[in-house]
């Protein structure tokens, strides 16, 4: 077994290129959408996860500081099995604390659904993430433009801080801002954030 360690501030300094290496090893199938190890301190909170014995981490996890908490950015591994299992261990178990949560589809989605976490209702995703979506029928995805991605579905998984939250397993959401929703134009997200975020739902982990 092994356990995650968080690291912030110059901290993070000794630890980029452990990072940078294992965010070329995630990504790169998918096309790398970080340039270079300095857009990662972007991510004022680092989670590592380090095997027993080996002081060389072997899986990553970086979260954004925001008013609602730590929101995740970007995750991987080594490619190794144990810091697989650890990332998805970490999916499973940590949007159901307080003040940490994600954008997701795709993979990280079905991920996040299968360990039953919270859910943001679309009628609140504005707010927590400052960006303009349109809210769809069920009344947890919604959709919203990227840069470099076009319109995708996502939902907000998690426990943002001052935010209300419903059960994946019975979703239970206003549907009157959804169609409030549908009236306001939707604008692309030019951000790193948004961009990395994607990414991360369409790797394999």
């Amino acid at each position: 077994m092994g356990h995650w360690d968080s690291i912030s501030g110059r901290e993070r300094h000794d630890a980029v290129d452990a990072v940078w290496a294992m965010v070329q090893a995630t990504y790169a199938k998918i096309g790398l959408i970080v340039d270079e190890p300095s857009e990662l301190y972007e991510y004022g909170s680092w989670e590592l996860y380090n095997s027993n014995g080996d002081d060389k981490p072997i899986a990553f996890v970086l979260n954004k500081i925001t008013p609602f908490g730590q929101k995740l950015g970007l995750a991987g591994s080594d490619g190794s099995r144990a810091g697989r299992t650890a990332v998805k261990e970490y999916i499973a178990n940590n949007f159901f604390e307080p003040g940490h949560y994600a954008e997701v589809s795709h993979r990280m989605e079905e991920l996040a659904i299968e360990a039953r976490a919270p859910l943001v209702c679309a009628a609140y995703v504005s707010d927590v993430l400052k960006k303009n979506v349109i809210p769809q029928s069920d009344g947890v995805h919604y959709r919203r433009a990227i840069k470099g991605v076009g319109e995708v579905t996502k939902v907000l998984i998690g426990l943002p801080r001052g935010v209300s939250v419903t059960s994946s397993d019975n979703p239970q959401c206003p549907v009157h801002a959804q169609i409030a929703g549908r009236r306001r134009p939707l604008t692309t997200d030019n951000s790193n954030d948004a961009v990395f975020s994607h990414a991360l739902s369409m790797v394999t982990l």
